[in-house]
């Protein structure tokens, strides 16, 4: 009777959460049901064991009652704020919690240990019996539900529970809390590899960046042959809300939008990986890296070295190289392990918060343990002024933070309207941020000599926040890759006001620039191509990777894996082959040769 009472609070708390994001009652049921009845029957094992054999088992049952109930309880709260369960992805990116830490989610924390630990506790006192028949009754459902949680969480060939692609193309079948929180954990551990392909070692390295002819330069390109470049990264921003792009919120972002009416405005342009780690290191050394979050850091199974220490062609380096000086200032603390990833893409100059202030007059405004947007374009400004009188030419990137999920603006920012959604207020806020600073790079000398390029880390995160503003759009399909912008301000070039990238991914960035520059010839192992060059007939298909995660993008919308049709299947293995085989290269440390 107690586990029965267990399972059905549990079907009744997701149930709960499921109506309120307005799901269908079979999804809300083929999510947690082979996980709950695993838990169910389990439980009675461990405790017909315990009274028949050894109180040892009691004690075990404890410990795995707290642990199910917890993950549960975890994956009930990330399933409130994300519309899914707890991902990969998300694992990957863990040491950057503290950035969204607050006293309320902290005490959420306390409450729910606490919960796990007293239900835990009261079901290892439960005494069970079973006759012959009941116990075997019990062990074909747990191991059944074994079975339906395996379906579930794709660790059985798809055939198996897909009866045909029509079905696949309903709904994906989703992770179940339980099963897929260690699936998922694993995976971010690096427990489940691939093994080793040597012919990915320094598979895609080639001796030019495009093939393609120059592109047209105008009379101010002649007299500034070595502009400067600006690359701003704005955390998690979907194209589909900037007015520019046909947002349908009025005054939401005037600012980018205004400076989008003196670019070029690329549409049709999405985010080829998630999230921050693999989004900065992906568009400067357009590539497709395994490791998200700190999981770069990690020692590769050959060498013994973390992913930290491998080798790379990136934006920062070709250009170093070529005499540029590069900076790159970042909203973190020196010891975040974004730091780290940053020196490992060759930006010579790295200012954090810690070191904001060599160029800011005074102490940066703090938020979540990182610089505020608004002072982060002060800081950027601050640089440009210190440098204005060089002749070197520079590459300066930047990364603003506050539009981050789960982040709200307050009293000292910027909100939008009645200020109830938290996407809205962070978005505005970042673009009045961005404003002051537009403002004064149109008075400056920079207006004449320096290409601008505003984009995106990554898309939105599909949180309740975003999905209330863009679940219901017909283009829209609920993941973490989308239409991100893609502004592009060049006094130097002859470019339309608007260009179709047509389905081409942030893969593209650095080939992108180094086409602007004139930068065709040096060694690289880039797997993009830029945007400009001439594009061959059919090339509209492209994928996003989130290490074992694959969209296919076409049409211009997002398929996840199971979705891409049977029309598109044969190019979408073989793009997933490439990148599993880059996946093989970076593990070996064999991308590039320095």
């Amino acid at each position: 009777m107690p586990f029965v009472l267990c399972f059905l609070i549990g079907e009744a708390i997701f149930a709960g959460i499921s109506a309120s994001h307005g799901l269908e009652w079979w999804y809300y049921w083929k999510q947690p049901f082979s996980d709950l009845l695993f838990f169910v029957t389990t439980m009675s094992l461990l405790c017909f064991l315990s009274e028949t054999c050894a109180g040892a088992f009691s004690r075990i049952g404890r410990c795995f009652a707290f642990f199910f109930v917890l993950i549960y309880f975890v994956q009930c709260y990330y399933y409130a704020v994300a519309s899914e369960f707890v991902t990969t992805l998300a694992l990957e990116n863990m040491d950057q919690i503290y950035l969204l830490l607050t006293p309320t989610l902290l005490l959420l924390i306390v409450a729910v240990v606490v919960a796990s630990f007293f239900i835990s506790y009261f079901l290892g006192k439960c005494r069970v019996q079973f006759s012959g028949k009941t116990l075997l009754i019990c062990s074909g459902f747990c191991l059944f539900s074994i079975l339906f949680s395996a379906a579930q969480n794709q660790l059985l060939p798809s055939s198996w529970y897909h009866a045909s692609y029509q079905l696949r193309k309903v709904e994906n079948i989703g992770d179940t809390p339980f099963w897929g929180m260690f699936l998922h954990a694993g995976r971010a551990a690096g427990l489940l590899e691939d093994g080793t392909v040597e012919r990915a070692a320094y598979a895609f390295e080639k001796d030019f960046v495009y093939d393609a002819p120059e592109i047209e330069k105008n009379e101010n390109g002649v007299a500034h042959p070595h502009p400067n470049v600006i690359v701003i990264l704005t955390e998690g921003t979907s194209a589909r809300l900037l007015g520019c792009y046909g947002g349908r919120f009025d005054g939401l972002t005037p600012n980018f939008d205004d400076f989008a009416a003196h670019a070029t405005q690329v549409e049709n342009y999405f985010n080829h990986t998630a999230a921050t780690f693999r989004g900065t290191h992906g568009q400067f050394a357009s590539c497709y890296p395994k490791r998200g979050g700190d999981g770069w850091r990690r020692a590769s199974s050959t060498s013994k070295e973390s992913f930290s220490q491998n080798s790379y062609q990136t934006l920062p380096k070709i250009l170093g190289a070529a005499g540029y000086d590069t900076y790159f200032i970042s909203p973190h603390a020196e010891s975040d392990p974004y730091t780290g990833l940053l020196n490992m893409l060759g930006f010579a100059n790295i200012f954090t918060r810690d070191s904001a202030q060599e160029l800011l007059e005074d102490a940066p405004d703090i938020a979540h343990d990182s610089i505020r947007d608004r002072d982060m374009y002060r800081e950027l400004r601050a640089l440009l002024e210190h440098h204005a009188d060089s002749s070197t030419p520079m590459l300066v990137s930047m990364y603003t933070f506050e539009t981050h999920t789960q982040i709200d603006t307050d009293d000292k920012e910027v909100s939008y309207g009645d200020g109830s959604n938290m996407t809205l207020n962070t978005l505005h806020n970042v673009d009045a941020a961005f404003g002051e600073f537009w403002k004064w790079f149109q008075a400056s000398p920079y207006r004449e000599n320096t290409i601008l390029i505003v984009t995106a880390d990554h898309a939105h995160y599909n949180d309740r926040s975003f999905l209330a503003l863009a679940g219901q759009d017909a283009d829209y399909h609920s993941c973490f890759v989308d239409r991100i912008p893609l502004l592009i301000y060049d006094p130097m070039h002859n470019l339309p006001k608007r260009y179709d990238a047509d389905d081409q991914t942030s893969l593209a960035l650095t080939p992108t620039v180094l086409h602007l520059l004139g930068i065709r010839e040096v060694r690289n192992s880039f797997m993009g191509e830029s945007l400009f060059a001439h594009k061959k007939a059919g090339d509209s298909f492209q994928v996003a990777a989130l290490g074992n995660d694959f969209f296919g993008i076409y049409h211009h919308e997002v398929h996840k894996d199971r979705e891409v049709e049977p029309d598109y299947q044969d190019r979408f293995e073989r793009r997933k082959d490439e990148i599993q085989l880059f996946y093989a290269g970076e593990k070996m440390n064999a991308v590039f040769r320095p």
